[in-house]
């Protein structure tokens, strides 16, 4: 692996800290060779975090600060996250943005929508506004016991987040105009909310945190650390596919009108972290809370 990192330039990683240890982040492998290199990084037994291949999916904003090399930093072994292929994610860390505020402001949007040429057969595919979120980490937690292991560890990282937050005051803001997750909007098959560069900032390291830890335990499906899109999503096609043609899931909808509408959203002050089981819901419609931890504002 020492070949490998030699190729690695030093602006393409940067420091997080997890439990009190430190961990070098790959944002990029600017490798001199091949994308069969870069699958032996993955695949080899060296304690390395290096990014998942599918980097559409995937993103941050770019910090502007240089972190330098710690020498003694620890790295994640890849074979530590991985999870066989066949697991399906049942269980999902998110914050929930169902202030109620943001949920009226999101029906409005879902009005305009709806009354755009050629758009009212996109509300089947609008989320309801019960489920708005924000998703951290996607879990596969196969048995009760491994529930309760992620509910300990999720408890666990209460203090971290607090101190991640610090003295700001954590409140989510999203930008005006939505974004298709797909490059071509004729073939959309996720529209969503990007959240506003101050609120990334302030979202990412605990996003981070979280992602990592429960990466580097295996419960998630990710061999390699890629972080999470921060996003609320308002439109999914592969959601809503059983209430609607099944071909639109594969084929995406034409959200090119929605794109060119501009939408003030609520600004949310959240208050809690949930783990939560998929497709499962509680009575107030949110997905089925296993465990939260309140956010620090929330315990003065």
């Amino acid at each position: 692996m020492g070949d490998a990192l030699d190729d690695v330039s030093e602006d393409s990683f940067r420091i997080i800290e997890v439990a009190g240890h430190q961990y070098r982040v790959f944002d990029s492998l600017r490798t001199t060779e091949n994308s069969q290199q870069e699958d032996r990084h993955t695949s080899s037994g060296d304690d390395l975090v290096v990014p998942s291949t599918d980097s559409a999916l995937f993103g941050h904003v770019d910090d502007d600060t240089t972190t330098q090399t710690d020498s003694n930093a620890q790295f994640i072994t890849a074979e530590k996250a991985a999870i066989s292929s066949c697991d399906v994610p049942n269980y999902f860390i998110s914050i929930p943005m169902t202030d109620p505020a943001l949920q009226k402001n999101v029906e409005c949007l879902y009005s305009e929508i709806k009354s755009l040429p050629f758009c009212p057969y996109l509300d089947p595919f609008l989320i309801d506004t019960s489920k708005l979120h924000i998703t951290i980490a996607m879990l596969v937690l196969n048995s009760e016991s491994r529930v309760e292991e992620a509910k300990a560890l999720l408890n666990s990282l209460s203090p971290e987040i607090d101190a991640l937050i610090g003295d700001n005051e954590l409140q989510v803001e999203f930008e005006q105009t939505l974004s298709s997750m797909q490059p071509n909007p004729s073939a959309c098959r996720v529209l969503y909310a990007k959240p506003t560069r101050s609120t990334e900032k302030l979202l990412r390291p605990i996003a981070d945190l979280i992602l990592l830890s429960f990466m580097k335990e295996g419960f998630t499906q990710l061999k390699a650390f890629s972080p999470t899109k921060l996003h609320m999503t308002i439109l999914n096609v592969r959601t809503a596919s059983k209430r609607a043609d099944e071909s639109e899931a594969t084929r995406g909808i034409n959200v090119g009108p929605v794109l060119k509408l501009s939408h003030r959203f609520s600004v949310v002050r959240p208050k809690s972290i949930h783990l939560s089981q998929r497709h499962k819901f509680d009575e107030n419609g949110y997905y089925h809370s296993v465990s939260k931890i309140d956010l620090a504002r929330e315990k003065n």
